[in-house]
């Protein structure tokens, strides 16, 4: 513009002095020419650079407007992108813009929106009551804190329609760092709710007390067992800290213990060692606890869940235990004197009986009548019988009361053993014995040669009266696995098998089968020591089977 007025007074200059120059003379009017020619094309060329100068003037504003438009157009798409709810309002907290989410949460279009209230745009519904935002939003725009509209609250929309949101609200600043307005950023937490809700009831579910506290001991949530068992209401455990649930003895050191959890927090049993645990009921009686610590890490930071137990029962069931095995530990001392009583005090008059029956028969036998020899036959007889009564005693009790040492064992091995020592004290007799291989389980090897030799024996004596007598020792692999000893002897009826592994019970006579019922007793109490158990498939003349299971060793 300065340009263009300089240009025109030069061409009134030059106009003036071509009027002054014509007046004078001839050679004036031809000079005067000239100088209009020259002030006239100064004077254009003047205005062209004015032009040119206002042109690239124009042009640069144009092209800062577009690069506004631009850089506005770039904010929109970016706070478009964002999953959040976000309106920044003016200083007066009125809306100023709105993302298309904080459209869709809220109904309203941005410019709707524009120039109304907070309030108006963001309907907020707290346990049934209409949320007012003008003191939240106060507080930001004239303190510049960080805030939040509401807690636990919902949002209803323009159609009505209800979303359970969370929100944030800060300030936003200008370039002289004044206080422009405040932005508001929510969001739709339904699936959030709808997963606390979940995980609330599976804790409310559970069977032990469960408590979430805060790391600096406050407490969040309680299920319905933590207020019956420690006798608060859950409104009353939330003005509670954790500390509160203990003995005044124990909570100093919790606290420290609390902060050393929250500095590294994993999921582990709470004390250390054998440290004793109480817990402390409203009423001030205690009890003797469990507890559990798991992490659960959130937005809000890392709470502490305990899993409480009161295990009053399970001490007093302990001491139970510990009386009864004091009165077992008594009682299987009184039976170690008693067997120690029958192995010596009552083979010693049995010895007496058969060694003076014997005497009389080879000194005056002859002497005697039929009827006394074969009656003194039969006191030897009995004190033999009692003899062997009294050593299928003795190993019974062994069994019973002796420690398990459990280790691997070849029970492949151990049945050849057993079978080979059967064939040697028996030469007349010719037995076909299969045993399987590859055998082997955890077990006491001394017990287990008890048990093999019981089960074997049997096997041997029950096919005495067989032609090919054929004896198997394997195992079954479907279902149970199962070790097993089949023969092909005299087998039982099965309806008589509830009487197999009752001592002195014997399910044939006498005169048909030696042995004093003893021998399948004490296999059951091997294998039941074992943790296993022990059946028997039988029919009669077509011989029997026992099969038998071991349990883990712990």
């Amino acid at each position: 513009m300065a340009l263009l007025f300089v240009s025109l007074l030069v061409l009134l200059v030059a106009a003036a002095g071509a009027f002054v120059a014509l007046s004078s003379s001839r050679d004036g009017a031809e000079s005067a020419r000239t100088l209009i020619a020259i002030s006239a094309g100064a004077a254009v060329v003047s205005l062209g650079l004015s032009w040119m100068l206002r042109q690239r003037e124009l042009e640069a504003k144009e092209r800062e407007g577009q690069s506004v438009r631009v850089s506005e157009e770039e904010l929109r798409t970016i706070l478009d992108s964002i999953a959040d709810g976000i309106i920044a309002t003016d200083e007066a907290g009125r809306v100023m813009r709105m993302n298309r989410v904080a459209e869709t949460l809220s109904g309203w279009r941005s410019a709707a929106a524009r120039g109304k209230p907070l309030a108006e745009v963001l309907q907020l519904v707290h346990e049934g009551t209409t949320t007012p935002l003008d003191s939240p939003l106060a507080q930001v725009l004239a303190e510049g804190v960080n805030g939040n509209l509401a807690y636990d609250a919902t949002l209803v929309t323009r159609d009505g329609t209800v979303h359970p949101i969370g929100d944030s609200i800060a300030p936003i600043r200008g370039n002289d760092g004044k206080i422009a307005g405040a932005a508001v950023v929510f969001r739709d937490v339904t699936r959030e709710r709808d997963g606390e809700t979940r995980f609330r009831r599976v804790l409310g579910a559970a069977p032990d007390a469960m408590i979430i506290a805060k790391d600096d001991g406050s407490i969040s949530f309680v299920n319905a067992q933590a207020t019956v068992l420690f006798g608060y209401s859950s409104q009353e455990f939330a003005t509670l800290k954790v500390e509160d649930l203990l003995p005044a003895s124990m909570r100093g050191p919790h606290a420290a213990h609390r902060h050393a959890y929250h500095a590294d927090p994993t999921v582990r049993p709470m004390g250390k060692g054998n440290m004793p645990l109480r817990g402390l009921r409203k009423d001030g009686t205690t009890f003797p606890a469990a507890i559990s610590l798991s992490p659960l890490r959130t937005h809000e930071g890392v709470f502490a869940i305990a899993a409480v137990r009161d295990i009053t029962a399970e001490r007093e069931a302990q001491a139970a235990l510990e009386r009864a095995k004091e009165r077992a530990e008594a009682a299987n001392r009184e039976l170690e004197a008693f067997s120690y009583s029958v192995a010596h005090d009552l083979r010693a008059p049995l010895r007496s009986i058969d060694g003076f029956s014997r005497a009389l028969l080879e000194d005056h036998g002859p002497a005697l009548p039929e009827s006394g020899r074969a009656d003194l036959e039969t006191v030897c007889a009995a004190a033999r019988r009692m003899g062997e009564l009294i050593d299928d005693l003795l190993a019974l009790s062994r069994v019973t009361r002796g420690e398990i040492r459990r280790v691997p064992t070849d029970l492949t091995a151990l049945a050849r053993e057993v079978a080979s020592h059967l064939a040697r004290r028996h030469p007349e007799r010719v037995v076909e014995v299969d045993i399987a291989e590859g055998m082997a389980a955890d077990v006491d090897p001394r017990l287990f040669r008890v048990a093999l030799e019981n089960l074997l024996g049997n096997a041997w004596k029950f096919t005495r009266k067989v032609g090919a007598a054929r004896i198997i020792v394997g195992r079954k692999s479907d279902g149970e696995h199962a070790f097993f000893v089949q023969d092909n002897g005299a087998g039982f009826a099965m309806e008589r098998a509830g009487r197999l592994f009752i001592a002195f019970q014997r399910l044939h006579r006498d005169g048909e089968f030696e042995g004093n019922g003893i021998g399948l007793a004490t296999v059951e109490r091997v294998v039941h020591r074992h943790g296993g158990r022990i059946w028997a498939e039988a029919e009669v003349g077509k011989g029997a089977t026992f099969l038998f299971t071991v349990g883990e060793a712990s």
